[in-house]
């Protein structure tokens, strides 16, 4: 009986270590630990976040040898790995350096790999508190994000001047506010696990947290969230709440009139310039372009690390001199004679010119098959917590480029499915 109490407490805690890691280490990597521990050559970077995703993955593979239990069954994610391991192969052959393209693809296969075994490793009787225990710990986190940029930067809420964004410790306010509305949605599909005061207090949190980042995908993502609600309250016409939520989504994303209301209030932040001039649109538009003019790339790809040169902006990000390229302006390189982003702001661009169509059909296929099996009544969270990813995936490369960040989001995609299949 004591050893099976011991077993038990030792694989409790052993969870919310899990937990504690996915959450925060991202915002960890500063000062010392960021530097200490990330070397740079000339053509690529190895972040300490990454170094530490790599031993995680080595701990969680020896712990699923030790358990004789295979706990994730899933041939797409295996074919998928299988693919961008060739494609990187392809990649080197290519020409690319092999260095770039390493950290390339463990960027974002290592936090996928690492926060799908941990979602299957949380057993089923803690999957609720595990939740709610995740949740508060980012709260409290945002909470100290805003006491500590409101003393050192004196922000303040003034819908007539401009304020210092939210940011968080190694990292800008985009991503945290990407993340913070991906955390207010996760919360409130699984709102039955928490009190009504903790509920709202975490409410109220993440939502000064998002109007602080003045981050627009943020807003869009909060708009599912309320979207959310009405559905689960209207049964009968939750489908069509979801589509209504999804084009409504697209229609504040594209729209310039909407996007001048929200600039008028919110500081004159969200469109500075004509979205059409944006360096986002013509990078993306150009990357399309030409994929249309090449069958074969457009198949398979450049190859991972072969296109974009964000390994080679990462290492040598100290102004546009001593980046290799030439005409090499800040973030942009040169590129059949157009000035392109170093890494798109959009997933599915980075996939495509990368991967290719193959590459973009498999990631795709993985988060969609997050909906396969699940129960009636837990299908429109799983949707909404799709739908909320990708619209992430379309603002921004993060599941690609920020490999610390990248695990906190497919955790909170496949624990929101593993729920869904136990309840």
């Amino acid at each position: 009986m004591l050893d099976y109490l011991l077993k038990f407490k030792y694989a409790r805690i052993s969870t919310y270590l899990y937990v504690i890691i996915i959450t925060l280490m991202p915002y960890l990597e500063t000062g010392p630990f960021a530097f200490a521990y990330t070397n740079s050559s000339k053509t690529f970077q190895i972040r300490s976040i990454l170094l530490f995703q790599i031993l995680l993955l080595v701990y969680l593979i020896f712990r699923l040898l030790k358990s004789k239990v295979f706990i994730i069954k899933n041939n797409i994610l295996f074919f998928w790995t299988v693919y961008s391991f060739c494609n990187g192969v392809m990649s080197v052959a290519l020409g690319a350096d092999i260095g770039a393209v390493v950290v390339t693809s463990f960027s974002f296969i290592l936090p996928l790999l690492n926060a799908t075994i941990i979602a299957y490793f949380i057993d089923r009787d803690d999957l609720d508190i595990v939740v709610k225990y995740t949740i508060n710990i980012y709260a409290i986190f945002i909470v100290y994000c805003i006491i500590f940029n409101t003393l050192n930067y004196g922000m303040s809420i003034n819908f007539l001047t401009n304020h210092y964004r939210l940011t968080a410790p190694a990292g800008g306010p985009v991503i945290l506010g990407y993340t913070i509305s991906f955390f207010t949605l996760f919360m409130i599909v699984n709102r039955f696990v928490f009190s009504k005061l903790n509920l709202y207090l975490n409410m109220a949190v993440f939502t000064l947290g998002i109007i602080y980042t003045m981050d627009r995908g943020a807003y869009i993502i909060l708009f599912l969230c309320i979207s959310y609600v009405f559905a689960t309250s209207f049964n009968n016409n939750s489908i069509n709440v979801l589509v209504f939520s999804i084009v409504m989504s697209a229609f504040l994303l594209f729209s310039d009139s909407i996007m001048d209301i929200v600039d008028m209030l919110f500081m004159n932040r969200v469109m500075e310039n004509d979205f059409s001039d944006s360096m986002r649109y013509v990078t993306s538009m150009s990357c399309i372009y030409d994929m249309l003019n090449e069958p074969i790339y457009s198949v398979f790809g450049h190859g991972l690390g072969n296109f974009f040169p964000f390994q080679q902006w990462t290492a040598f990000n100290k102004g546009a001199s001593e980046i290799v390229y030439e005409d090499f302006t800040f973030n942009l390189f040169l590129y059949k004679g157009s000035l392109l982003l170093v890494q798109p702001h959009n997933t599915f661009i980075y996939f495509l010119m990368e991967t290719g169509v193959i590459g973009v059909l498999f990631f795709l296929q993985y988060v969609i098959s997050n909906y396969q099996n699940i129960g009636r009544k837990r299908k429109l969270s799983v949707a909404f917590t799709i739908t909320a990813f990708l619209i992430l995936s379309v603002l921004e490369s993060t599941i690609i480029v920020q490999p610390g960040i990248s695990c906190i989001w497919w955790f909170i995609l496949i624990i929101t499915k593993r729920i869904s299949l136990e309840h």
